[in-house]
């Protein structure tokens, strides 16, 4: 996260990304979590409730094979879209925390959004959600595409292995790699909004900007590829992984309370 969220170019690897937080802190890794652990709850339920009720409400039986793959990329992109709006300011606060880590001004969750909010007002909490939306759109769309287009192929060539919980693990974990690389400049772009207030009040940058101004920026100093997969080789294990998980799990409770309710 230090490595995206910081301007300039700097030779990083995962390696030395842990060394440098070891010298600071072994804590370091954990900085900001409460913040996500409060957040991912909610994001969750609340993405995957809205694209089954949006999958629901407008899939048909007649739909062809190519409109139920753009109803499940809708559904998720408007699924993702609501749940992103909703959490972000824990997202925000959890920035926040993860950022400021030399004068700790931020003791926790609760104080952050205390302080935030005394210092910098309500809408400071919605700081860069214009490029996280313009990002979510397209990450969640694609990861819902992928996942139930391949799940319904499997459904169609070999229907025995249609409940494998190994199964949905590679298919999420392909489609958060698939949704990742095609959206990973917007992530880019969303932590250096959300961070360029404790860099500029460093000297680390020259003032404050927009989402197009800073996108330009990062492309012209650091490089177009060089600067928006800043960081990629950390987020290529850790992002399918999660995703993998994420659906799998899901899969897992659907069934089970499928059959809690039919019994």
């Amino acid at each position: 996260f230090f490595f995206q969220a910081e301007d300039g170019i700097r030779d990083f690897c995962l390696s030395r990304g842990l060394g440098d937080v070891y010298k600071r802190q072994v804590l370091d890794l954990y900085r900001g979590n409460s913040a996500n652990v409060c957040r991912v709850f909610p994001y969750a339920a609340l993405q995957y409730a809205f694209f089954d009720l949006f999958r629901a409400r407008f899939s048909s039986s007649h739909d062809t094979r190519g409109i139920k793959d753009l109803k499940n990329f809708l559904s998720g992109a408007a699924a993702g879209c609501i749940s992103t709006t909703l959490t972000y300011p824990l997202e925000f606060a959890r920035t926040r925390m993860a950022v400021y880590r030399e004068a700790r001004p931020y003791l926790s969750l609760r104080h952050t959004f205390t302080k935030v909010y005394a210092d910098e007002g309500f809408l400071a909490f919605y700081r860069g959600l214009a490029p996280t939306i313009v990002g979510i759109i397209p990450y969640q769309g694609l990861g819902f595409f992928v996942f139930h287009g391949l799940k319904a192929r499997l459904q169609e060539k070999a229907p025995q292995y249609s409940q494998s919980k190994l199964f949905d693990f590679t298919f999420g974990a392909f489609a958060g790699l698939t949704a990742q690389i095609c959206t990973y400049p917007l992530d880019i772009l969303r932590k250096r909004m959300q961070a360029q207030n404790y860099f500029f009040a460093r000297g680390e940058i020259d003032k404050i900007r927009g989402p197009v101004e800073y996108f330009k920026h990062i492309s012209r100093t650091e490089g177009a590829f060089r600067g928006l997969y800043k960081g990629y080789s950390v987020n290529f294990f850790k992002g399918p992984f999660a995703i993998g998980i994420s659906f799998t799990a899901k899969n897992m409770f659907n069934r089970l309370l499928d059959r809690q309710f039919t019994e």
